[in-house]
């Protein structure tokens, strides 16, 4: 038994020694040698090789740039010479003004995209696309103008009666020169009619693709109901500019007495008396109509003592509203509203909205 014994511490302790020789450990009184092996050796800088490819790189760049100007500038002039070279005018002046007028719409509105480019307020690649758009519709619209002419032609051929003949040129001349005005737009080509509308809420405004159908309209017997659809609507615009005119005459007396009374409160008081007020003032126009709208229309602080007395008055430009009424509800409207609170003048009336 002991001898196994023995046998066995034996073997741990052999298995131990053989373990703890397996480690390194680092005597400090050993020096250390470390070898580091480089296998590129230090190269410096060449900045004159650098400084050259960064020129060639620039001067590439630049001729990239010069190419693009020179193609998009011809591919502008080709457009515009397609335009005048592919124009078809008929045997008819007053049809032929108004395709010569479109013609010239549309130049102009070639030169505004080349522009527009130059500018960098459109993209190259947007800008040729549109320079496409713009003279393909051209191409389109002439067509609708030669079928015009064609149903000129047809019409004359088919009436033998001179005094149909007469009307149907009259009607048809007076139809063409009611469109006063083309317009380039992003879905296509506009045209603006002035004296004739379908109904009394017509726009002024129309697709040229209803150009034939209007001007067929007007030649088969509907000329003396588009003359009377405008007179009427003519007529209600006018009776609305004049209600819209009354109210705004109201609304400024309004805001007059508002601001007279504002006046007069603050004549009764001292120095040290109106400078609390006008704080008092504007924390409250602060609280109903935000900072962000008083600070932008009076600026900051006192500023607001000398701008609201000097311009106060003025504080809504009328000429913005010639068409349609204050809105009620606007700040600018409130604004006079709370001003009228705030110095309890009881001068805001809201009667003059009903």
């Amino acid at each position: 038994m002991k001898n196994k014994n023995l046998i066995l511490l034996t073997t741990v302790l052999i298995a131990s020694n053989i373990e703890l020789s397996a480690q390194t450990y680092y005597n400090p009184r050993d020096e250390i040698n470390i070898t580091l092996t480089i296998k590129e050796p230090y190269k410096p800088i060449n900045y004159y090789e650098i400084g050259k490819n960064f020129n060639n790189m620039l001067q590439e760049e630049a001729a990239r740039r010069e190419a693009l100007k020179r193609y998009y500038d011809q591919i502008y002039f080709d457009t515009k010479s397609s335009v005048s070279t592919n124009t078809y005018l008929t045997d008819d002046n007053t049809l032929n003004q108004k395709i010569l007028l479109l013609q010239n719409e549309v130049l102009e509105n070639l030169d505004r995209l080349n522009n527009q480019l130059k500018m960098g307020m459109i993209k190259p690649e947007n800008y040729e696309m549109q320079l496409k758009s713009c003279y393909y519709n051209y191409i389109n619209d002439n067509q609708i103008f030669l079928k015009l002419s064609r149903y000129k032609f047809i019409q004359l051929s088919e009436n033998k009666n001179d005094s149909l003949l007469n009307k149907f040129n009259n009607d048809f001349k007076i139809a063409l020169s009611s469109i006063t005005k083309f317009n380039i737009v992003a879905n296509g080509t506009e045209f603006t009619v002035v004296g004739l509308a379908e109904d009394i809420s017509a726009k002024e405004e129309k697709s040229i693709n209803n150009l034939y159908g209007f001007v067929t309209s007007i030649c088969e017997g509907n000329l003396a109901a588009y003359q009377k659809n405008w007179q009427e609507k003519n007529l209600i615009q006018q009776q609305k500019a004049n209600t819209v005119k009354n109210f705004n005459n109201q609304w400024i007396k309004m805001v007059s007495k508002i601001m007279d009374s504002r006046d007069d409160t603050l004549k009764k008081l001292n120095v040290n008396e109106k400078l609390e007020y006008l704080k008092d003032e504007r924390k409250y126009l602060n609280k109903m109509l935000g900072k962000e709208f008083m600070n932008y229309h009076f600026g900051k602080g006192r500023r607001f003592l000398y701008q609201i007395e000097i311009n106060g008055r003025k504080f809504i430009n009328m000429a913005e509203y010639e068409v349609e009424k204050v809105n009620q509800r606007s700040k600018a409207n409130l604004f006079y509203k709370y001003i009228s609170e705030f110095c309890n003048c009881g001068n805001y009336a809201p009667s003059v909205f009903d």
